[in-house]
Parts: structure tokens; C-alpha cells; sequence
């Protein structure tokens, strides 16, 4: 029998790499939820031994777990969605801010090279021009100034 893939992705599926952090979650909120819950139990009602407490804790504590499951899910899902705003936020910026500014410092970079290689030049063939011998070098492409 052939493997058909699904064109379908689960509404409750989270990406992998977040599933740890799910894991984690729904560990923390069912903890916390417990421990709330046997602390009323504790603070709020009178039981007669350790195992009723124990047993009404856990009673009371258990038809939340749903939806644990479900606010862990969606907190997750949330963060995800918030890191993916912020990357395609971050790409717009840069693009729209940055970049322009990048482009014109190349330019006018570019353009100081060009002008030191062409003081160069012009030296150069006033040199030769006059009959004169030209040891200067070349422009040095790590350097910053211009010579006129």
C-alpha cells in the first residue's frame, strides 16, 4: 500500500521546537493548579484524615487539566506567533530604515575611493607630463584620506 501524505496540519500541533517549552508549561501550570487547590482544601475545609485531603485535592484539581492542556497550548502558540511578528517586523525595519543608509555609505564610500584613485591619477600623469619620476603608490584601500 502506497503512504498518502495529508495536505491537512493538525490545529493542535506545535512546532518542534517548542515542544519542550510546552511540555515545561503544562508541568508548571499543573503544579501550581494542584498546590492551589490543596491549599483551599487545607486552609478552607475540614477533612478527617490526610488521604481525604489528598484524594479531594487531587478530585478537584483533576476536571482543570483540559484546560491546562489547552492554555498551554495556546501560550505557546502565542509565543511563536509573537517571535514570527517580530522577525518580519525586524526584515521591514531593516529593509525600509537600514538599508538606505547602508547604500549611501557604500556610495559615498565608493565615491572617496574614486576620488583618491583619480588624484592619483592626475599626479601621476603631471609627473610623467614634466618628465619627473612618480614613486608614490597607489592608493591604500584601507585608508581614509584624500588627497587633492
Amino acid at each position: 500500500m502506497v503512504e498518502q501524505r495529508q495536505n491537512r496540519e493538525s490545529v493542535w500541533s506545535l512546532a518542534r521546537s517548542w515542544v519542550p517549552w510546552f511540555l515545561i508549561l503544562v508541568c508548571l501550570m499543573t503544579v501550581s493548579w494542584t498546590s492551589f487547590v490543596f491549599w483551599v482544601e487545607v486552609t478552607q475545609f475540614d477533612h478527617q484524615s490526610r488521604a481525604q485531603l489528598v484524594i479531594s485535592a487531587i478530585n478537584k484539581s483533576g476536571p482543570a487539566s483540559p484546560l491546562i492542556f489547552l492554555m498551554a497550548i495556546l501560550a505557546v502558540s502565542a509565543v511563536d506567533s509573537l517571535e514570527g511578528t517580530i522577525v518580519v517586523t525586524k526584515r521591514y525595519l531593516d529593509n525600509k530604515l537600514v538599508e538606505p543608509v547602508r547604500r549611501r555609505l557604500r556610495e559615498e564610500g565608493a565615491s572617496e575611493e574614486r576620488k583618491r584613485w583619480q588624484a592619483w591619477n592626475k599626479r601621476r600623469i603631471e609627473a610623467e607630463s614634466r618628465g619627473e619620476s612618480f614613486d608614490e603608490p597607489p592608493p591604500d584601500p584601507s585608508s581614509t584620506d584624500v588627497a587633492d
